[in-house]
């Protein structure tokens, strides 16, 4: 009974920290050389829990890391400016990496694609 108590409070604790990435861009489309803002917001999936998970957002590009983390805010925004992409399709992906410590999960959001035109 003891060992099946820890694992269920265990995975309670999981669920309740379980979070969610959303992921926007700023234009849909830019012209080469020009600057596109990201922004991923990292909420947690629990709707009674108000605070805003702590940690860090890693961007991807085509399946690159781009950039180093960004740290998110208070509102759980991570925001990333980059005016490097080539021109072409892009696909833009965040990943949540959790404060060390923290009793949230890691999440990774839906691929943004972005176009860049010469």
């Amino acid at each position: 009974e003891r060992v099946f108590a820890k694992t269920y409070r265990l995975s309670e604790r999981v669920r309740a920290g379980s979070t969610t990435v959303a992921l926007r861009d700023d234009h849909a489309a830019t012209r080469y050389g020009k600057p596109v803002t990201f922004t991923a917001t990292v909420a947690v999936r629990v709707e009674r829990e108000q605070r805003a998970p702590k940690g860090s957002v890693q961007f991807t590009v085509d399946g690159e890391r781009d950039g180093d983390r960004v740290q998110v805010d208070a509102k759980g925004r991570a925001v990333w400016t980059t005016a490097s992409l080539r021109p072409g399709m892009h696909t833009v992906v965040a990943s949540y990496i959790p404060s060390r410590g923290s009793a949230f999960g890691s999440s990774t959001s839906a691929e943004e694609l972005h176009v860049v035109r010469d």
